[in-house]
Order: C-alpha cells, then structure tokens, then sequence
C-alpha cells in the first residue's frame, strides 16, 4: 500500500540531492554559467571554455547553423558564434542541449519520454516567441525555461513514481489540475521541485523563477513576467493539441495576458508561427524524434 504521508521540504531536498547525483550538468556547462553570473568576461573565455569540449562544440555549432536560427552566413568556429549569437545566448544554448542530454540516459518508465519532451520543446518555442512579442530581453533564456518547465514531473517519475502515479489518477478523477493533486498526494508539486533542481544545478534565477512559479506568476519575487511567459507557453502548448481554448484553460490563459499585455489575436499569430518552427527546432533539439515522425 503506498504511503499516503505528505512529503517534508527535508525530503524534498533529499530528493534533489539524489537526482543531482544521477543527473547532472557537464562541468563546462556549470563553469560556463559561473563565469557569466560573474559579468567581467569576455568572449574569447567563453568561445575557449566551449571549445576544450569537442562534443559540446560541434553540437552547438549544429544548432547555430540549423534553419532554427536561420542566420544568414555560416558559423565554422566557436569563437565566431559568440561574437554572432551572443554569450548569455549561447549560454542558454549550452544549456538546453546539456539538460536533454543530461535526462537521455535515465530510465523512465512511469511517462511517455517522447510525448514529454514533444510537449517541452512546443512550450519553448512559443515561450520564446512569446517573449519576443512582450518586447522582453532574452528571449532565449525563456526558450531554455520553457524547454525545462516540466523537469519536476521528470524528478518526481524518477524518484517518487507511486506518488506521481496517485497524483495524476487523483487529477483525472477530481478533474482538477494536476498541481493541485500532487500537493495533495505529494506535499509540493513539480514546479516547486524543477525550480529546485535548477536551483541546485547552479542556475541563475532569470531560469529558476519562471520554472518554479509558471502555473503562479503572481508569487513570483522578482521574475513575475517571465514566469507568465512560461506559463502561457505551457497553456498554449496544451491548446494547440486540443484545438481551441479549453473552458478549463480559459481562465488562467486570460491572467497571464494580463500580465504580458497580450490578447487573442497575439496568441493566434504566435501559435502559427510556433507551429512553422517547430520542425527545425525539433530535427535540432530533438534529433532523434525527428526520424521517427
């Protein structure tokens, strides 16, 4: 019979500290990150960090090139890509390449891995679109945000798969969101324990806070628009799989449009477009669900 005792913060964290030792960043990754928190670097430290990790390199140089990014010349070496796509950009690249990587050796077999991160990769696209159409300052770092929006359910499917399991079967039979079910049966829910992870990782709070409060922007203490950002995204990605707005999803959609100052007619040209982009952006992320759709 499972445990039906909530969890503790102490057992949430016990949790991160188990899976931070089964999943974790490479250390250029962490060193990369470090570095640019510090603000008096350069490029060239960037471009020579990179660069001493060949497999990072040549991926990073594929997603510079790919029809994602479209730039319009080619980018051959590191250093040049700093200098074109900008270091907290290619930051932000580092890492979104690094957190799939980091989840692609882990067994899991309470979710559909592939639908998990179709689902992550939609939400990061149309969070980074949206991000443009708020007129906000890196949008990139939106794209890696709503790319690790979902990493909790990973934790929880990893480390507490019972749990996970109870909370969406409550979800389903008390038809209410699926947070709210995994408070009830777990005692936090999964944006509280992504938003730890990422905390844990040694990220920035540009990344933690839109993770950690996307379903509650208001709560946010310094990123509250970034975490509308993420949550919309998420909502949108939804919306896009059932066709129109969902009653259910009505509500929360027209919050974070209030925030961002979007409406209807924005999410309707951002979804089209999100739509557009988002084989490009699955053949280079996702490589290997590319080949099999």
């Amino acid at each position: 019979m499972t445990d039906r005792t909530p969890l503790t913060d102490s057992d949430m964290q016990r949790i991160i500290r188990e899976t931070k030792a089964l999943v974790s960043l490479p250390v250029v990754c962490v060193k990369i990150n470090e570095i640019i928190q510090r603000n008096n670097y350069s490029a060239a430290e960037i471009g020579t960090l990179i660069s001493q990790d060949t497999n990072l390199a040549s991926r990073l140089l594929r997603v510079a090139n790919s029809a994602f990014y479209g730039f319009p010349s080619k980018i051959a070496t590191i250093s040049r890509a700093v200098t074109i796509v900008g270091s907290r950009e290619l930051r932000d690249l580092v890492l979104a390449t690094s957190a799939i990587e980091a989840f692609a050796g882990i067994p899991i077999e309470t979710a559909n891995m592939n639908s998990f991160w179709m689902h992550s990769l939609d939400t990061a696209i149309i969070a980074r679109l949206v991000a443009t159409r708020s007129h906000m300052v890196h949008s990139e770092s939106l794209f890696v945000s709503g790319l690790l929006h979902d990493v909790g359910h990973l934790v929880m499917y990893l480390k507490i798969p019972d749990r996970a399991r109870e909370a969406m079967l409550t979800a389903a039979r008390k038809s209410v969101d699926i947070e709210a079910a995994e408070r009830e049966q777990i005692g936090f829910d999964h944006a509280e324990l992504g938003g730890a992870l990422l905390k844990a990782w040694g990220l920035p709070d540009t990344l933690v806070e839109p993770v950690r409060y996307h379903h509650a922007p208001q709560e946010a203490p310094n990123y509250r628009r970034e975490a509308a950002v993420v949550g919309l995204a998420n909502l949108l990605s939804k919306q896009n799989r059932v066709g129109a707005i969902a009653a259910t999803l009505a509500p929360a959609i027209n919050s974070y449009f209030g925030i961002l100052g979007l409406s209807t007619a924005d999410t309707d040209a951002i979804l089209q477009e999100a739509k557009q982009q988002f084989g490009d952006a699955l053949a280079v992320f996702l490589p290997h669900l590319a080949h099999a759709t």
